[in-house]
C-alpha cells in the first residue's frame, strides 16, 4: 500500500471563550507526526539546504515539521505538492532550516536553526491526489534565505547512471511508524534506484525506510567530484509503501525533477502577478516579494474579534487575522488560547470554563484582554451592542468597554445563559420563551426592574407600570392612553396602550383604559377594587363602578344596591308597594281603571306624556333626542358604556355602566399569561466574542 504524506493537523478551531468551553490543543498525535525522522536513518548535517516545513496553530504555537524541502534558490523551497492535500495556508507555513525542528516547551519554536516565513504555495497545475502524477510544488519565501545555497537540479540523468548509484535521502520524518514519534530530527539514509519511469521513480530499502513527515524529501546524487559539495536534486518523495502494521515499508515513489525542470526555471512567483500573494497591498514590495510584517497592526483583542469572525472552516481567512497581529499580538493570543486549552478545556458548562480561564489563566487573559471599564450599566451596553451592524465585532468591543466591570460581567453570564439553554433553538419565538424562563435571574441581573407602585406615579414619562413574571413590576413604553379612553387589549410590540397606573379593560366587547387599584381606597367613592384583573395576581384589579348586589347596574343607577331584585331594568311586581324597576312609583302597569289617552298601556297618573305613545315608564330610551322616552327623570341616558373621565374621577357612571360584568368576570389581557416586556424582540445575533 503506498502512503502520502500525513495529513496537516487541521488548525486549532478554538471557540469563543466568553460563550462556550470546547477550546482544545493539538491532539498529541498531530504534535508527535509533526516532529519525526526516517526510520532506520542517522542524524546528517550534509547538505543544508535541505530543510523542513513547518507549521503554526493559531491559537495554540509553533507545531514542528510535517514535510520535507529543499532550497533550490534563495526564496525556492522545492517540495511535494501532496504535502498540502490537506494543507495550511502559506501564511502559517515556515521553511526550517536546521537539525532539530522539534518544539521547544509546549509549543515554541526551535531552539537551533532558523525559520523563514512562506507568503505562497504553488502546485503544479497537473497534479493529482488520487493518482499523484506531478506530485512537485514549490514554497515561496518571503525573505532572501541566505544560511544555505540553493540546491542544484539534476539534469539530463540517464536511468543507466542513476541506478548505477545509491541516492541519498534527507528529511524530518518519523523514526516509528507505529507510534509516530521520534521526530523532527534531521535524518538520511542511502537507497537503490529500483526502477525508472520518465516523471517518476521507485527506490528500495537497504536500511533506511521514508515515513510520515518525509514527504518532499530530495533524493540527491552527486556529479564530478569531490563530494558533498556537488549534489544535485534528482527527485522528490512522493509516497511509500507498507502494510497495516507498518505503513512505511521499503518502497518508495519520487517525482523525477529533471522532468519538471522547464516548469521550474519558469517559475517565479510574484506579488505582482500573483494575486492574495500578500496579506495587505502595502506588503507587495518593488523587487515582487511580500513582505507582511507590514501588515502586522492588530492587537491580540482585535486579532480575535478577526479571528472568530471567519467561518470555523475559513482556515485562510483566521490565518490572515492571525498573521495580521503584531508580534505581540500573536503571542498573547496563542498563550491565552493555549492555556484555556490545557487548564480548561475538558469543561464543557460555559460558567465553569468561564470561572477556570479567569482563575487558571488570569495573566494571560488580562494581556490580550486588558480590562477597560466606563461608566454604562448592563442595559446600556446591550443597547449598544444590538445597535452594532451584525458583523461588526469591533464596535461590540467598543460597547463592552463602555460598561462599568459589573456591567461586564453581567452581560457575560447572561449571554454564556443563552448560548448555554437556548442556543440551539431556531425559532425566534420559541427562543425568546427560553431565555425568559431559563435565563431570568441573569437577564434582571442586567436589566434591573423598577419594583414600582402598580397604581402609578413611580415611572419615567412615556412609560407605564406593568407587572412581570418574575412577581416585580417594572416600568415598560407607554402611549400614555388617559383612564377612559379606548384600547386596544392586544399589546403589540414592547409598547403598553394605557398610561401610568392603568390598564386596558375589555368588557362585553368594549375597551377602556381603567385604573388599577389594591384596595377600595384606591378607587373613587362610587366605585370598587374589582379583583383579579390579572390571572395569578389576586390582588391587583381595576376601579368599575358598584354593583354590590350582583344585578348588572352599578349604584347610583340602582336604587337599592342591596337587593338583586330591585333594578330599572326589573319588572315590576303588583300589589306590594315596591318599586322593583327603580322609576319612583310602585304597583305601575297593574290592571286598574283609568285613563290611557294615548293607549300606550299606562295609565295617566303614571304616564309622564299620555299624549304621546312613545313616552312611557320602561319605554326604550331613543338616543340624541334629548327626550325622556321610559319617564324616569333623565334623556339619553344608557346610550354610552361610561361617562367617567380622568378630569371627572368622581362622577357618576350612566346607565350602562358596568353592564353584564362582575368582579370575577373582568379577564382585560389576551393571552392570559403574563408578559415579560423587557427582552421582547431579542434575537440570537449576539455573536459577542471579545474576552474571556
Amino acid at each position: 500500500m503506498l502512503h502520502r504524506s500525513l495529513s496537516i493537523p487541521p488548525l486549532l478551531l478554538t471557540a469563543v471563550l466568553m460563550s462556550c468551553a470546547d477550546t482544545e490543543s493539538p491532539d498529541a498525535t498531530s504534535v508527535a507526526v509533526a516532529s519525526g525522522s526516517i526510520v532506520g536513518g542517522t542524524p546528517e548535517t550534509r547538505a543544508p539546504a535541505v530543510g523542513a516545513l513547518t507549521i503554526h496553530h493559531p491559537g495554540w504555537g509553533y507545531g514542528g515539521a510535517f514535510c520535507t524541502g529543499t532550497l533550490i534558490a534563495p526564496q525556492r523551497v522545492l517540495t511535494a505538492a501532496s504535502c498540502f492535500d490537506d494543507g495550511p495556508p502559506p501564511q502559517l507555513v515556515s521553511f526550517y532550516v536546521g537539525p532539530d525542528a522539534r518544539p521547544s516547551g509546549e509549543a515554541g519554536p526551535p531552539t537551533s536553526g532558523t525559520l523563514h516565513r512562506a507568503d505562497a504555495i504553488v502546485i503544479h497545475p497537473d497534479y493529482d491526489i488520487a493518482s499523484g502524477a506531478s506530485d512537485i510544488a514549490v514554497v515561496h519565501l518571503q525573505d532572501i534565505t541566505t544560511v544555505a545555497s540553493g540546491m542544484a537540479i539534476m539534469g539530463g540523468v540517464s536511468e543507466d547512471d542513476a541506478m548505477s548509484q545509491d541516492v541519498l535521502y534527507i528529511g524530518y520524518g518519523v523514526s516509528n511508524d507505529l507510534t509516530l514519534a521520534g521526530g523532527g530530527l534531521r535524518r538520511s539514509t542511502m537507497r537503490p534506484i529500483l526502477a525508472m519511469e520518465s516523471a517518476h521513480y521507485i527506490s528500495d530499502s537497504i536500511g533506511g525506510d521514508l515515513c510520515f513527515g518525509d514527504s518532499g524529501a530530495p533524493g540527491l546524487l552527486t556529479w564530478g567530484s569531490p563530494a558533498p559539495a556537488n549534489w544535485a536534486v534528482l527527485g522528490v518523495t512522493s509516497a511509500f509503501g507498507g502494510t497495516e502494521e507498518h505503513p512505511c515499508g521499503p518502497l518508495a515513489s519520487h517525482t523525477r525533477v529533471d522532468h519538471f525542470s522547464t516548469w521550474l526555471a519558469l517559475l517565479h512567483p510574484t506579488c505582482d502577478d500573483t494575486p492574495g500573494m500578500c496579506l495587505c497591498p502595502d506588503a507587495c514590495l518593488p523587487s515582487g516579494a511580500c513582505d507582511d510584517t507590514l501588515c502586522e497592526r492588530t492587537d491580540c483583542s482585535d486579532l480575535n474579534d478577526c479571528f472568530f469572525s471567519c467561518g470555523a472552516a475559513d482556515r485562510v481567512c483566521r490565518a490572515g487575522c492571525w498573521i495580521r497581529g503584531t508580534e505581540l499580538a500573536r503571542e498573547q493570543f496563542d498563550t491565552i488560547y493555549r492555556c484555556a486549552g490545557i487548564e480548561c478545556g475538558e469543561l464543557d458548562d460555559p460558567g465553569d470554563f468561564r470561572a477556570c480561564v479567569s482563575e487558571r489563566c488570569a495573566t494571560e487573559q488580562e494581556a490580550c484582554f486588558p480590562t477597560v471599564t466606563g461608566d454604562a450599566t448592563c442595559a446600556e451596553l446591550y443597547a449598544c451592542v444590538v445597535a452594532c451592524p451584525s458583523a461588526d465585532l469591533g464596535c461590540r468591543e467598543d460597547c463592552r468597554d463602555t460598561g462599568t466591570a459589573a456591567a461586564q460581567e453581567a452581560f457575560g453570564l447572561m449571554l454564556d445563559c443563552w448560548s448555554e439553554r437556548c442556543g440551539a433553538i431556531i425559532d425566534d419565538d420559541a427562543w425568546n420563551a427560553c431565555i425568559d424562563s431559563e435565563c431570568a435571574d441573569e437577564q434582571v441581573a442586567c436589566f434591573p426592574l423598577a419594583d414600582c407602585d402598580i397604581r402609578g406615579g413611580d415611572c419615567p414619562a412615556g412609560t407605564a407600570c406593568y407587572p412581570t413574571v418574575l412577581g416585580v413590576n417594572d416600568c415598560f413604553p407607554s402611549d400614555g392612553l388617559d383612564v377612559g379612553a379606548e384600547c386596544d387589549p392586544e399589546v403589540a410590540g414592547n409598547t403598553l396602550g394605557c398610561g401610568d397606573g392603568a390598564v386596558c379593560v375589555s368588557i362585553d366587547g368594549d375597551a377602556h383604559c381603567l385604573q388599577m387599584c389594591l384596595g377600595e381606597g384606591d378607587c373613587p367613592p362610587a366605585e370598587r377594587c374589582n379583583t383579579p384583573v390579572f390571572e395569578g395576581l389576586d390582588d391587583v384589579g381595576v376601579c368599575l363602578c358598584r354593583d354590590d348586589d350582583g344585578d348588572g347596574v352599578c349604584a347610583p343607577r340602582d336604587c337599592d344596591d342591596t337587593d338583586p331584585a330591585r333594578h330599572p331594568d326589573a319588572r315590576e311586581v303588583c300589589d306590594n308597594r315596591i318599586d322593583e324597576d327603580c322609576d319612583g312609583q310602585t304597583d305601575e302597569g297593574c290592571v286598574v281603571p283609568c285613563t290611557d289617552l294615548d293607549r300606550d298601556g299606562v295609565c295617566e297618573e303614571s304616564d309622564c306624556d299620555d299624549s304621546d305613545p312613545s313616552r312611557f315608564p320602561n319605554a326604550t330610551e331613543a338616543c340624541a333626542n334629548d327626550v325622556d322616552d321610559d319617564c324616569d327623570g333623565q334623556t339619553d341616558e344608557g346610550c354610552t358604556p361610561t361617562d367617567v373621565t380622568p378630569d371627572d374621577p368622581g362622577a357618576a357612571r350612566d346607565e350602562g355602566c358596568g353592564a353584564g360584568v362582575s368582579a370575577h368576570g373582568v379577564h382585560p389581557l389576551a393571552p392570559a399569561a403574563l408578559l415579560f416586556f423587557a427582552l421582547l424582540g431579542l434575537r440570537r445575533s449576539m455573536g459577542f466574542s471579545s474576552g474571556l
